[in-house]
């Protein structure tokens, strides 16, 4: 909690300098849909999944930078892990409370938040700075875990707080970098970047003891995730159409 205020306080005090200066400004919202490949601790427990969000960003357009906040949903099927292992049947099965066999299919959940700063290299004549390699590196806030999706609703075993014992919350802080591609066309209709994403958190479980294992996880982690992701941007110029140099 404590850095995610940091990091909410110092984007709306740099915002607030920003603004009263004397200069171009835009403000951006990139709707963003990705595809993420899990490394370090990460992989041992989650195979690929996907990631999709939003980035409100304030662009200064006189030297192409921009300083913006970052949001991500992860989401995905396959996970590696089974810590109901240990309430599974000789079958591999786990009874429900109607006696038959409960449907549980287990998947990936996480977030990300943090704050990044960045630059436009423009390609192109010095009049046309409508494209240009973009790349930017930031921190923040990781944090992901096991949901167990139980299809009848009869696994008593998994409900409410039992099933917090068994889904390896994990949370720490992170970096992450981006470089792609960004364009936006001279009459500002179609405004579109791609490119490939590098995540790297250090987090540990926020669990008092696993209930599979009967034991506290206390290790430093390491996960790390990349990926290629798209994004469409919905511009807000705060100064005149002439005077945004993008």
């Amino acid at each position: 909690m404590k850095t995610t205020s940091f990091i909410v306080i110092f984007f709306l005090t740099s915002i607030t300098l920003a603004l009263s200066q004397e200069e171009e400004k835009a403000i951006f919202f990139n709707i963003k849909y990705g595809v993420q490949l899990p490394g370090g601790d990460l992989s041992d427990r989650f195979g690929t999944f996907f990631n999709a969000g939003i980035d409100p960003e304030l662009y200064f357009g006189r030297n192409h930078l921009f300083l913006g906040l970052g949001f991500n949903f992860l989401f995905g099927q396959e996970v590696k892990e089974d810590p109901l292992q240990v309430i599974r049947d000789s079958q591999g099965e786990i009874i429900g409370r109607d006696q038959s066999y409960a449907i549980i299919d287990p998947r990936m959940r996480g977030l990300t938040f943090g704050a990044h700063v960045g630059k436009l290299f423009p390609i192109g004549s010095a009049s046309n700075h409508t494209m240009g390699l973009r790349v930017s590196a930031g921190g923040g806030v990781m944090l992901h875990r096991i949901s167990f999706k139980d299809e009848n609703e009869t696994a008593n075993q998994i409900r409410g707080r039992y099933g917090d014992g068994y889904n390896r919350k994990t949370v720490g802080a992170y970096l992450n970098q981006f470089v792609g591609f960004q364009f936006l066309s001279e009459d500002r209709r179609i405004i579109f970047r791609a490119g490939f994403t590098f995540h790297q958190g250090f987090t540990e479980s926020v669990r008092s003891v696993n209930f599979d294992t009967k034991q506290v996880d206390n290790r430093r982690r390491t996960d790390l995730m990349s990926g290629f992701e798209v994004g469409w941007v919905l511009p807000i110029f705060l100064s005149q159409p002439g005077t945004i140099y993008y």
